[in-house]
């Protein structure tokens, strides 16, 4: 039910009646800059409800991809439109970047997702490491797991990677929506020195300290690369 007011709440504020709701207000005011494609942010909400509705298992990694496509990919997208960006090598570096990123959430968030009875990690990754998915609900770690978090992570890295490769491509004014990679980056980084067990304390703190972090990424945003 929740879903379907953003999804009406979406189509009045395309027909100039925006809600009187925080986001449709901010979002009425980013229209009247540029041109937000509509069905971005219908997919953003349908994601939503596909994810959080059905509650099962990606079966692949493909589904998983899409399922993060249709969420920060789609809202990565829309905030180059809000920049007024139609480069394409900026949708492809931030798309990359959304898979990162999003791959990275779901590594972090499985503790949580475990501990409710539910997973994103791939059914066919599960399946063929061999994974327990009853001691995954029990928040039992195991060598098994461990590989596919360490496959996962290194999908999530590579595509931090190619987009990285593609910052020099990107207008200067669009790099810094490419800054979440930085932080995805350094957790990414802490998973692979506990040998990618995601149930591990150290990985719920932050990789580094706030002053750390902050340090990083003014460093970022002077070279204009995450």
């Amino acid at each position: 039910m929740r879903c379907q007011w953003w999804q009406s709440a979406v189509n009045d504020l395309y027909k100039g009646h925006a809600p009187d709701h925080p986001v449709m207000t901010a979002l009425a005011e980013v229209l009247q800059q540029a041109q937000l494609t509509r069905y971005r942010l219908q997919r953003i909400v349908a994601s939503r409800e596909e994810v959080s509705g059905l509650g099962q298992q990606p079966e692949s990694l493909a589904e998983l991809l899409a399922q993060l496509d249709s969420s920060l990919g789609q809202l990565s997208q829309l905030q180059l439109e809000a920049a007024h960006d139609a480069s394409p090598t900026s949708a492809e570096a931030a798309q990359k970047v959304a898979r990162g990123v999003g791959l990275a959430r779901v590594l972090r968030g499985t503790p949580r997702d475990a501990s409710r009875g539910r997973t994103r990690l791939p059914e066919e990754s599960t399946g063929r490491h061999g994974v327990s998915l009853s001691g995954l609900a029990q928040g039992r770690p195991s060598p098994e797991l461990c590989a596919v978090a360490a496959e996962l992570a290194g999908v999530a890295k590579g595509n931090l990677a190619e987009a990285r490769k593609m910052t020099a491509d990107v207008p200067q004014a669009s790099r810094p929506l490419l800054l979440p990679a930085l932080h995805a980056s350094l957790w990414l980084d802490r998973l692979a020195a506990v040998g990618h067990d995601v149930f591990n304390p150290a990985l719920q703190i932050s990789p580094v300290s706030p002053l750390g972090y902050q340090l990083r990424l003014k460093w970022a945003m002077l070279r204009h690369r995450f």
